[in-house]
């Protein structure tokens, strides 16, 4: 028996409809075997930061094997909750370990990821909660102005590639704060965070420095914080 298939394993749900509770999104998963726990991530509403905190869109489904999981997203890809259809991934945070040997099609790849088109109000806990359902998060950085204020993007460093690949591929369409984020790797994976952040800053402001008639926005966030819908 494949002992990774004994593993409790998680499945990220995009597409949720942010009026539904936890109760209703666990319906249809609670009919499949195996089903463990659900949760919606959720953010503080900053009109009213004692209240209720906001649904952010999405949530994670908790089964007691990676077979269990897998078979909740054959059955339920695509079902309708409170007029929202489901879309589902499997959450490799639990999933095997990949070799450390890069092949050639996997140059490029490294355990840091580069997070564009982040919106000024979220958090660097935001920032951490979207991405520990992959894996591991060793450290977030989100970049900030002499005057305090963010450039629009944020470094993402995982302890292994395959979690940071994991990451990418399941949130590249993910929307934070009502922005779409873009996400890369970051250039060079020998280089710490500090190193990554200080390159990006240094960018960023070459950038706004040969381009004046950049809008008060790009100028903000180094280019790195474009409208993508």
């Amino acid at each position: 028996v494949d002992n990774n298939t004994l593993v409790p394993t998680s499945i990220f749900i995009k597409n949720v409809n942010f009026d539904s509770t936890e109760e209703a999104l666990s319906n249809p998963f609670r009919r499949i075997e195996g089903f463990r726990l659900l949760s919606i991530a959720k953010k503080v509403d900053q009109k009213n930061p004692s209240g209720p905190k906001l649904s952010m869109g999405y949530g994670f489904c908790e089964f007691g094997s990676k077979g269990q999981a897998l078979d909740a997203i054959k059955r339920l890809q695509g079902v309708s909750v409170d007029g929202h259809s489901l879309e589902l991934k499997l959450s490799e945070k639990t999933g095997e370990k990949k070799s450390s040997q890069k092949s050639k099609r996997d140059r490029g790849k490294t355990s840091k990821l580069l997070v564009k088109n982040v919106a000024f109000e979220a958090t660097v806990q935001d920032i951490r909660n979207l991405f520990k359902a992959f894996g591991q998060v060793k450290n977030v950085r989100l970049p900030k102005k002499f005057d305090g204020t963010p450039r629009g993007f944020a470094f993402v460093s995982f302890v292994s590639d395959g979690e940071a690949e994991a990451a990418k591929n399941a949130l590249n369409d993910a929307h934070l704060y009502g922005r779409h984020l873009v996400i890369e790797y970051a250039e060079d994976e020998n280089e710490n965070l500090d190193e990554l952040v200080a390159k990006a800053t240094k960018k960023a402001k070459k950038s706004v420095e040969q381009r004046p008639e950049r809008s008060k926005r790009e100028e903000t966030d180094g280019g790195y914080g474009e409208m993508y819908g």
